[in-house]
């Protein structure tokens, strides 16, 4: 309860700050922009508008937000939606109510859009911080320390914004002591029927059965049995590859069976010209921001070393067809007549580049083009490829004509009926980490599940690579 309150808290002090900010763009920064009528508001004015923060975290309730758990980019999406019908909401309460006069408009519009940046930030960091007290945390037991229940602890692990503290496994294999997440060691501390005294003695307020292989009766068994021992029950299906994160979920009462609704979004008309008009869009806001960087970027290249600016290479676009890619030049202009002879020298290096298509601490590449590679500015003259109509600014990364034969082969199909990106999924999923057969995985997971707020999710994350320097080597 303590939890709660602090988190309602602080999207009221989040709430009023907006508003603050808002407040004073109006009267401060916008006159100076476009003509605007005498502003005849105090700031006391807005404090007494008390049912403005009230719709707000209604809205907020209603998403959810106060008694679920969400990944950060879930609740980003339900705190957008929040926001936006809250804003709806007021600007109908004041025009209906005929309350023009006494209300500033652009004050609220002010007041949403600046919202819709400081909540995520907010919200991110103060959970952060009550996860840290230990008051936003429930302590999770996973059923199952097989693959599922690995995947599941790597998952909480990475987004803490869940808010689960994983206590440990319970297996029916005694021979697991202990299962190895990213370097950290959860306990397995007993078998399925070691569950109520576990429970009762390390607190658990959830259980996730992460056990798909037991067959659906011994699944419907036990959870029959923990069903009364924690708050909340987690149930992981086995349903890799299925395309789900737009799926639907419906219920056939008499016969005790869910319908998952699944669709190929990408299929639609109407969505392939929504992604071409949010490309479009993007790139020339792209390509306006970054104009200054896309100078300075080619007199350091001219300058660091001989050869053109700009280097292009042939990728595999939408549906087969063949186009120049751009990027800005970060090796030496020797550098493919160079690559056989560092291979043949070098086994293990060869092996490792077959498997990755990249070489590590490659001496090809110039010193700036080592700062273009990390920030992943290299990458920016793709813009040219967007605006032409041949890239996309989020999809899977351009593959070439060899790449597209060797590696892909049924994944082709995915791959072949998108227009490849700028940015995509496998770039922001710790690519130097991962091979090649990981990454045509999970790009043909994103064709099959791609939603516009996906793109937009991604392109979040690739900015957060960029400052943090998580690019390629």
């Amino acid at each position: 309860f303590l939890c709660l309150c602090l988190i309602i808290f602080g999207d009221l002090i989040t709430f009023y700050v907006s508003l603050t900010i808002a407040y004073f763009f109006r009267i401060k920064i916008l006159p100076y922009i476009i003509s605007t009528p005498e502003f005849i508001y105090d700031f006391k004015h807005f404090l007494y508008l008390w049912w403005l923060p009230v719709i707000f975290l209604s809205f907020f309730a209603f998403e959810g937000l106060y008694i679920k758990r969400f990944s950060f980019s879930e609740e980003l999406k339900h705190l957008s939606k929040a926001i936006f019908l809250s804003i709806i909401v007021i600007f109908s309460i004041v025009s209906l109510g005929k309350m023009s006069p006494r209300v500033s408009r652009t004050v609220l519009a002010g007041t949403g859009v600046i919202a819709c940046f400081l909540f995520p930030f907010t919200r991110f960091w103060y959970k952060k911080l009550l996860y840290t007290l230990g008051l936003y945390q429930e302590n999770a037991l996973i059923v199952g320390a097989g693959r599922a229940g690995q995947l599941i602890a790597c998952g909480l692990e990475r987004d803490r914004h869940y808010g689960y503290k994983l206590v440990g496994y319970v297996d029916d294999d005694i021979t697991k002591k202990a299962v190895q997440v990213n370097g950290h060691y959860y306990p397995v501390l007993g078998t399925f029927k070691d569950l109520p005294a576990i429970c009762k003695d390390k607190h658990i307020q959830t259980i996730i059965l992460a056990v798909p292989s037991l067959g659906s009766e011994r699944i419907k068994s036990l959870f029959m049995e923990i069903r009364q021992l924690a708050k909340h029950i987690l149930i992981v299906p086995e349903l890799r590859g299925i395309s789900l994160l737009s799926a639907d979920l419906d219920y056939l009462f008499y016969e005790e069976l869910f319908i998952l609704h699944t669709r190929n979004n990408l299929n639609s008309p109407v969505n392939k010209i929504i992604k071409q008009i949010f490309d479009w869009i993007g790139g020339i806001l792209l390509f306006i921001l970054t104009l200054p960087f896309l100078g300075i970027i080619a007199c350091l290249i001219k300058i660091s070393s001989p050869g053109p600016i700009f280097y292009t290479q042939c990728r595999v676009g939408k549906k087969g067809k063949l186009f120049k890619i751009y990027k800005f030049r970060t090796m030496y202009v020797d550098a493919e007549e160079r690559l056989p002879k560092i291979l043949a020298q070098d086994r293990e290096l060869k092996e490792v580049y077959l498997k990755r298509r990249k070489i590590p601490n490659d001496p090809r590449i110039t010193p700036i083009g080592h700062f273009l590679r990390k920030t992943s500015l290299d990458e920016l003259p793709q813009i040219f490829n967007v605006l032409k109509g041949e890239m996309s600014l989020v999809g899977p990364r351009p593959a070439l004509p060899e790449e597209l034969e060797r590696y892909y082969k049924e994944e082709a199909q995915y791959y072949l009926q998108v227009k490849p990106g700028i940015t995509g999924l496998w770039q922001v999923s710790g690519r130097n980490k991962t091979d090649f057969y990981f990454r045509v995985k999970i790009e043909s997971w994103y064709v099959q599940n791609w939603c516009l707020w996906l793109d937009i999710i991604i392109l979040l994350q690739t900015v957060k690579a960029v400052i943090k320097m998580e690019g390629a080597c």
